[in-house]
């Protein structure tokens, strides 16, 4: 299993946490489900190590501002769809919220979306994927629009009650 850093903007605040990627993806959580945050990389790589693990090392902190994703949300446009960055989010939504233990609209919704992800995957344009001197530009539907902004706007609710904890702060025994 591989753990990396990750940073969210939600709500006004800026949350740093820990990824990992294996055969299931997902986020580091505490035992009620909450998502462990960190005050700098330094703590989360300390926190790992105490687990007797390690954050591999990245060029940077992926950003994921689900802020901005909300107000696309209330004023969904075409022009504004990056298929990247729509997919990107489309995919930490999942891994943050997990398997959740009650009902969640947004599982309910990323189960009958397969063909508006795929869309969003051939939109990237992968080179492993995409023939030589083909190109797939999407055409959006707007129910299409509209199913994005109700999968991302019910993602943003539920991911917002999973980051109410203060931030994991090491503390060394100088600072005790």
């Amino acid at each position: 299993m591989e753990y990396y850093t990750c940073r969210i903007q939600l709500r006004g605040q800026s949350h740093l946490f820990i990824w990992y990627c294996d055969d299931t993806d997902g986020v580091v959580k505490n035992d009620v489900g909450k998502v462990v945050t960190f005050a700098s990389e330094r703590d989360a790589g300390r926190y790992l190590e105490q687990l007797g693990l390690q954050l591999q090392d990245q060029d940077e902190v992926p950003d994921y501002d689900f802020d901005e994703i909300a107000l696309w949300c209330v004023s969904p446009d075409v022009e504004s769809i990056d298929c990247s960055d729509f997919l990107n989010t489309w995919n930490m939504l999942v891994d943050l919220i997990g398997k959740p233990a009650s009902p969640s609209a947004f599982r309910e919704a990323n189960q009958r979306l397969d063909h508006i992800y795929d869309t969003l995957f051939w939109g990237n344009n992968l080179p492993s994927v995409t023939p030589e001197g083909e190109h797939f530009t999407p055409a959006w539907p707007d129910e299409d629009i509209q199913e994005i902004a109700c999968l991302f706007t019910a993602g943003i609710a539920e991911i917002s009650v999973l980051f109410e904890v203060e931030p994991y702060r090491l503390v060394t025994e100088a600072g005790r």
